[in-house]
């Protein structure tokens, strides 16, 4: 999870409970899965923002369920300022329930909910003599992950917010007293619901201009809730002239990408200003070349067509860019003009090469590369251009690219305190890896080493070593020399020998052999 990455989506940073549920989540991956959880939002920094359909702009999702599109988010009326965790059903609609302090105290009940019904199942099937050891294992998993996240429950009163206006979706209104006006709420809904809506559209716009935003709010947020999708562009200019008011342009943002698709649809002739520096369409980052600062296109999204590298070249003050699900081998030379780009993800792109334009990007600070979601090498492996350096990374993550040998552009990448390795061929790891001092985080799963350099003891600040699905037959002993906090030796045949899993244990007192 990357911080800035996140600020930059969002515009704000979020609270610290954040960071102790992802390292939880790092490590026990395969309870979360089994528990049918997913990680979004900041997570991925960030598609959409990660949002749902009925999601009002105060409900941030970080996790989402596999039931009836169950998701858990913050709840900020004031991006930047204490909120609280909530959970919401969208299939089932409102309201919104309040669900914890901390993410962490939230997941926990539901994982321990899920681990009771797998109990259950369990219990079941061992009663007409028969076995399912992956539900066993399933069950084991999630009680670690049920005791790395008690601590967050622990000690925790949480009393669910009520606040003084209540509205449709459940999370109330928080505004200033001087901002409201009373509004009476059940009128509002019962026109609403008689598609009496453009009085209380006009209505809302009238309270902003009576300095009375928070009442025009109030109408708005009643009216996304009331109103089908397809309905509602005259409720989101509403409310986003209503944010405006109140001074949240954060939460007038969430509303960016449909504003386009409602300029043509809606007569309003000059809707609110609101910028496209997150965009997750050509259309929209068309819309103001120079105003894109991020820029997310997914194949299976809102870009299903491969669009034009060209046109990407043109913006000029793009940091960030994602391109995920697109056939485009390599980037083209134009991309030399993004100066000011300092990240680039590129996830499934049938990559032929590394890109070679990308040394020619000053601010470059992280770079993501993953050929397949499999983790599984490919047939044909990815080149690696001749005299490439890109000596500005700090987070580096070449995933299933095909590599023989790590490629030399990372031994000289001094800044690096992330890198990624797995789903390669790599049967050694360089004596050169040992110069990368502020290296914290190394993962080399599903390739094919038997053994790490002894220039490693020079990692000082390495606290985090992913060994899983490689060939160990014992624990390499430069892993004595480290000061790790977290060490995965799974799926390899020293798992097998009770001698060498002592010793690793001896070693780290965090060691995982699943």
């Amino acid at each position: 999870m990357n911080k800035r990455a996140i600020v930059r989506a969002y515009g704000f940073a979020f609270p610290p409970d954040l960071d102790r549920f992802d390292e939880i989540a790092r490590k026990h991956g395969d309870a979360l899965f089994a528990a049918g959880l997913h990680l979004v939002g900041p997570f991925g920094a960030a598609k959409d923002l990660d949002r749902y359909g009925g999601d009002p702009p105060e409900f941030f999702t970080v996790c989402e369920g596999d039931t009836d599109g169950l998701h858990w988010g913050y709840v900020f009326h004031e991006p930047g300022k204490p909120g609280y965790v909530a959970s919401f059903y969208a299939r089932e609609g409102y309201p919104i329930t309040p669900a914890g302090a901390t993410i962490g105290a939230a997941i926990f009940d539901h994982v321990r909910a899920v681990r009771g019904e797998m109990e259950d199942e369990l219990a079941e099937i061992q009663k007409v003599g028969e076995d399912d050891r992956e539900l066993a294992r399933d069950i084991a998993r999630l009680k670690k992950l049920e005791a790395a996240l008690r601590k967050e429950k622990r000690g925790r009163r949480f009393k669910a917010p009520k606040e003084k206006t209540a509205t449709l979706d459940g999370l109330g209104l928080r505004v200033p007293p001087s901002t409201y006006a009373r509004v009476d709420a059940k009128k509002v809904v019962k026109d609403l619901r008689a598609k009496k809506v453009e009085k209380w559209i006009d209505r809302g716009h009238e309270l902003i201009a009576e300095s009375k935003p928070g009442s025009a709010l109030h109408i708005a947020r009643d009216a996304l809730a009331v109103l089908g999708t397809e309905k509602q562009d005259r409720a989101v200019l509403l409310a986003i002239a209503a944010y405006e008011a109140l001074d949240r342009p954060l939460l007038a943002r969430t509303f960016a990408p449909r504003l386009s698709k409602i300029k043509k649809r809606t007569k309003a002739k000059k809707p609110p200003p609101i910028d496209n520096r997150v965009s997750e369409s050509m259309e929209e980052a068309e819309l103001d070349p120079l105003g894109v600062r991020i820029l997310e296109l997914e194949s299976w999204g809102s870009q299903p067509k491969a669009p034009n590298l060209e046109v990407i070249a043109r913006f000029t003050n793009l940091e960030s860019l994602v391109l995920r699900g697109y056939s485009i081998g390599d980037l083209p030379k134009s991309f030399a003009a993004l100066k000011k780009l300092t990240s680039v993800e590129l996830f499934e792109c049938k990559l032929v090469t590394i890109p070679k334009v990308l040394g020619k990007l000053p601010r470059l600070e992280e770079l993501n590369i993953m050929q397949s979601l499999s983790v599984r090498s490919p047939k044909k492996p990815v080149r690696v251009p001749a005299g490439l350096e890109m000596n500005k990374l700090e987070r580096l993550e070449l995933v299933a690219c095909g590599l023989r040998e790590v490629p030399a552009f990372v031994l000289h990448a001094k800044n690096i305190y992330m890198l990624d390795l797995a789903g390669n061929r790599l049967e050694a790891l360089p004596d050169g890896i040992g110069a990368l001092k502020k290296l914290r985080y190394l993962r080399v799963a599903e390739n094919a080493l038997r053994g790490l350099p002894d220039s490693m003891k020079k990692l000082s600040a390495l606290r985090n070593l992913y060994l899983e699905s490689n060939r160990f037959e014992t624990v390499p002993d430069v892993i004595d020399e480290l000061r790790l906090t977290d060490l995965d030796l799974g799926k390899n045949p020293l798992v097998k020998d009770k001698a060498e899993r002592a010793r690793a244990k001896k070693m780290v007192k965090s060691v995982t052999f699943t």
